[in-house]
């Protein structure tokens, strides 16, 4: 079981690869992969809560200091379990007309 089992309103997964770039003085370029395994996120929102149930999310967060301990989650786009991390500077927290609304992106840490 996964160590993250907050509600998720919705997901968006975030896919990228590591891609070194060299430019020369003649304009031209080169790329090349760093490694092969893709760079994979998620950006992530909650349902709309109450006082206690952002309280429950902000306490996951600050118990993982941020973004400095890793956690498993399991995907809910392809039900595979990561090892994740909070994306630096993503956790976000929203009140609006008297609901708490958190917003939050994981980074798959290889």
């Amino acid at each position: 079981m996964s160590d993250f089992a907050l509600a998720i309103e919705s997901v968006e997964e975030l896919l990228d690869y590591e891609v070194l770039e060299s430019k020369f003085e003649n304009g031209a370029e080169q790329r090349r992969l760093k490694h092969t395994s893709a760079l994979i996120g998620w950006r992530c929102k909650s349902p709309a809560l109450v006082l206690a149930g952002m309280t429950a999310y902000r306490d996951f967060f600050t118990g993982k200091y941020g973004s400095l301990t890793s956690f498993t989650w399991t995907s809910h786009i392809d039900g595979v379990e990561y090892t994740v991390k909070f994306s630096k500077g993503s956790f976000r927290v929203v009140r609006d007309e008297g609901h708490f609304r958190v917003t939050w992106d994981f980074e798959r840490v290889i």
